[in-house]
């Protein structure tokens, strides 16, 4: 039972806060608003992952560790990717394509990263 209260507990608070600012955004910032909360959804996968990876109740197979790193960059990627989304739309990040100086070197490090982590 402890379970589902702290369930029903988190979900009555999520939202909460979900309408209280869902109520006081402006029709004309509803794409940012849409953009937070998406990125949400991509941290929740993140921390969804490693609860499903790090659970001691549930033994270690090769597929789990695939399937939880795939979902873990999957929601990394998504969170970040809103988070931009949401910064160009409120303007707080400049339009113009965001690139960094050997970006190529730093995708190929976290995809190794990623690959010796599994």
């Amino acid at each position: 039972h402890s379970a589902h209260l702290r369930f029903f507990a988190t979900f009555l608070a999520a939202a909460g806060v979900g309408y209280s600012v869902a109520t006081n955004v402006k029709m004309e910032d509803m794409p940012q608003l849409v953009a937070g909360f998406h990125s949400f959804v991509g941290l929740a996968a993140v921390f969804a992952g490693f609860a499903s990876y790090f659970n001691p109740l549930s033994g270690y197979t090769v597929m789990k560790a695939l399937e939880t790193s795939i979902g873990i960059a999957i929601g990394s990627l998504t969170f970040t990717g809103s988070v931009v989304a949401a910064g160009k739309l409120h303007e707080l990040i400049p339009g113009k394509p965001i690139v960094l100086p050997q970006r190529w070197l730093l995708n190929a490090a976290a995809l190794a990263g990623s690959a010796v982590m599994t």
